[in-house]
């Protein structure tokens, strides 16, 4: 029953936008069309899969602060409000395309620009709730709130232009392609690839700063997915109190538009009625033929006596029409509030009794050997340039750990004591590449280099010495010599290929110089000794 009630909102809204246009243009936008807002019902409308997005984890060259994030976002509301694009450095813009003629959807596109930094959904949700604070004026914990749901939604919906062409106006799908519509799950594909949509609608009761139809985004599809989260029950009661709230303020500017269009009304009547017999100003005599009227005399004439006066009671009552349409709205929103209310009531409860199970049940933990693990290498962008190591349960066939580090360039990774040697980042954007060592038992950093790193380098171990290239001072790609605190020792005299296989023989690496040659090098000072020829 919820899910239909939820899609026959979604299915009202349109079919009102097509019967209320004439209401609406006629009224000269009386009700505001420019006033928009997020329309919620269709950040959830269609059943959503579990969105995990991938984020960069890694070194960065610099990191930005919280609110640093969170201002990119309000500059591009400043931006935008003198004009319908705008650009903000070289890194993102936002289109708005707000066309009322038409019944379909509007919205504010946020573009990700190819050169554009942001590798984390944690900072990407800061920047849309920047903007959704500088461009409709919600408060912080709404504003997060509500960019967490539209970034599932935009993830959801990635690439999917039959659902755009049937939700959204000809401005919006002028803006968007196939390859670039939504949010890609993978961090990787965000820069220059993902445009990401927010729904726009009119509101009453916020004017031109709108509100979020927050009942929605609460579908049993999204419950479905935040309910694998920590934190997630949270944040349905956060939802609730948001809906109630909406809902509230909804009402109050409905009552006061009514009261507003009553006393429009009998001012308009009071000021078109006359009294029989009585003469006008324009007509200072009375004849014989006016005095015959057909109205008794001592009663009033109540008819409007003008065009004007007519027109304007069949504007009034065009607007109660459009009223009377979000007052059905509302109470389909309070409905569902009140399922809402059960639902996250007995989501409470039913996770108190599991907590209380788990104060009584014995944990029995299984029992695993050494011969049952394996570890692994496992892709994590749908280019393969990165991954993370992955320990698998052979007996169980199931995973056992994952390593955070998700950026790991080296296929091959050393073992070096109780550590795995790596190298992990990116040279994009704001990120580094710089060596780790994580722990054997549970795939933790525990040391992160600071030299970078060449993103093809290879590793080679050699007892406790390690080799990997690195860019050098003078800015050459050199083979490095490095101690167990991931600290260069030695650089080699001789500038090297960055990708070269590095091996050795004896006292001697080899590994090709710039020039391509393969050279020999002391594995101890690595000094050139020689090179081969032909």
């Amino acid at each position: 029953m919820k899910t239909l009630l939820r899609s026959d909102i979604i299915r009202n809204v349109m079919k009102n936008n097509l019967t209320l246009l004439s209401i609406f243009l006629s009224l000269f936008l009386s009700i505001p069309l420019s006033s928009q807002s997020l329309a919620e019902g269709e950040l959830t409308k269609n059943t959503l899969n579990t969105v995990e997005f991938i984020n960069y984890v890694g070194p960065h060259a610099y990191v930005n602060s919280r609110e640093e994030i969170l201002n990119i976002g309000r500059s591009l509301a400043r931006g935008v409000v003198t004009t319908n694009r705008f650009t903000l450095g070289n890194k993102y813009a936002v289109v708005r395309v707000f066309t009322p003629g038409e019944p379909k959807l509007s919205a504010d596109i946020l573009i990700l620009l190819p050169e554009s930094g942001v590798d984390h959904i944690r900072n990407l949700n800061l920047i849309v709730a920047g903007y959704l604070e500088g461009t409709f004026n919600y408060p912080s914990a709404h504003a997060l709130l509500l960019a967490d749901f539209i970034t599932r939604y935009n993830a959801v919906y990635r690439g999917n232009m039959t659902y755009a062409s049937e939700m959204y106006s000809t401005g919006v799908l002028a803006e968007i392609t196939s390859e670039n519509m939504g949010l890609s799950r993978v961090f990787s594909e965000w820069a220059g690839k993902s445009r990401i949509l927010i729904p726009l609608m009119s509101t009453l009761s916020q004017g031109d700063r709108g509100i979020v139809h927050s009942d929605v985004i609460s579908s049993p599809e999204v419950i479905k997915d935040l309910q694998k989260e920590p934190g997630g029950l949270e944040q349905r009661k956060d939802l609730v109190n948001l809906k109630e709230q909406e809902i509230a303020l909804e009402q109050q500017a409905i009552a006061q538009k009514e009261q507003e269009l009553n006393q429009r009304e009998a001012d308009l009547k009071k000021q078109n009625e006359t009294p029989a017999g009585e003469n006008s100003p324009e007509s200072p005599g009375t004849t014989e033929t006016q005095a015959v009227t057909d109205t008794p005399t001592g009663e009033k004439n109540t008819d409007p006596q003008t065009p004007q006066a007519e027109a304007d009671l069949v504007k009034i009552q065009q607007e109660r029409q459009a009223l009377q349409a979000k007052k059905d709205q509302l109470d389909q929103r309070e409905a569902i509030l009140q399922e809402d209310r059960k639902e996250v009531a007995a989501a409470d409860t039913q996770r108190l009794a599991a907590d209380e199970q788990k104060k009584t049940d014995p944990v029995v933990e299984p029992q695993k050997t050494v011969m049952d693990l394996l570890t692994f290498f496992t892709i994590t962008d749908s280019e393969g340039q990165f991954g993370q190591i992955t320990v698998v349960d052979m007996k169980s066939s199931s995973i056992q750990s994952r390593s955070t580090l998700n950026t790991i360039r080296s296929r091959r990774f050393e073992v070096l004591g109780n550590f795995y040697v790596v190298i992990a980042g990116r040279s994009e954007g704001t990120g580094v590449v710089h060596l780790f060592t994580l722990k054997k038992d549970d795939l933790q950093i525990e040391l992160e280099g600071k030299d970078n790193i060449a993103p093809q380098s290879n590793i080679l171990m050699n007892g406790n010495q390690l080799f990997a290239v690195l860019n050098s001072p003078e800015g050459e790609w050199k083979l490095g010599l490095f101690n167990e605190k991931l600290i260069p020792t030695v650089l080699s005299t001789e500038s090297v290929l960055p990708g070269s296989l590095i091996q050795i023989k004896g006292t001697q690496i080899l590994i090709q110089g710039k020039n391509g040659k393969i050279l020999l090098l002391n594995a101890k000072t690595l000094k050139k000794e020689g090179e081969f020829r032909g």
